[in-house]
Parts: C-alpha cells; sequence; structure tokens
C-alpha cells in the first residue's frame, strides 16, 4: 500500500480527488490534504508519502516550490501537478523539475487512474 497526500487550497476539488482515487482500487491510501504550501511541507514531512497530488496556485508557497522543497528532500517521492491554468510553460517547469506528471482541472478520473497506475507500477518495480 502506498500513501498519497492531496494539495489543494479548494476542498471540493481535494475531496473529489480523494474519492476517485478511494474508488480505483489501486492499493493507495490517503495519509494526509492540505490546503497551503506550508501545511503540505509540514504533512510531508510528518506522513512521507510516496505520491503528492497538488495544486499550482495553493496559498502561502506555491506548488512548483513546494514541490522542489519536497524532491530535494526525497528524490523518490512522485509528484502529479494540477492546475486549472494549464500553460506549456508550467508543464515544462514541472517536468524538468522532477514531477512526474501534469494534469488539468476539471480532472478527468480516467486521466488520474492511468498516471496513478502508472506511478504505482514503477513504484514496485523499485
Amino acid at each position: 500500500m502506498y500513501n498519497v497526500m492531496v494539495v489543494d487550497d479548494d476542498y471540493l476539488v481535494r475531496q473529489r480527488v480523494i474519492s476517485s482515487i478511494e474508488s480505483m482500487n489501486l492499493e493507495l491510501k490517503i495519509c494526509a490534504e492540505a490546503e497551503t504550501g506550508t501545511m503540505a511541507l509540514e504533512l510531508f514531512e510528518q506522513y512521507h508519502p510516496q505520491i503528492v497530488i497538488m495544486d499550482i496556485n495553493i496559498p502561502q508557497i506555491n506548488g512548483i516550490d513546494v514541490a522542489k522543497t519536497m524532491i530535494r528532500n526525497n528524490e523518490d517521492i512522485n509528484i502529479v501537478i494540477i492546475t486549472g491554468f494549464g500553460t506549456i510553460d508550467f508543464a515544462k517547469e514541472a517536468i524538468r523539475n522532477g514531477m512526474v506528471d501534469f494534469l488539468l482541472k476539471p480532472i478527468n478520473q480516467d486521466e488520474l487512474a492511468e498516471t496513478l497506475q502508472r506511478i504505482k507500477s514503477n513504484l514496485e518495480k523499485k
């Protein structure tokens, strides 16, 4: 079982992502959820999730900077960036900085499932 943390300042988005993951039967456990960058970093240190699904536009510290810090502290972390403001520049920056995928809101459940299955397969290979 792999731990997942969901980070988004919008409660309803977090709940939709969480319920989608729980319905996928991928043996993934939601270990934490956060609404700010600061909270995300604190919970990351506390729970050590293998997968983080995070919005770019979150209060206090943006998602890209939070992701960079997480990767610096744990190179094996798998971060999926989600955003309603999808641009090629955001996608390039996310991939360049070690995030594993970039999904646009509203989140397509099939696309999320495919991404999580790929991450889970990679984790199992390690």
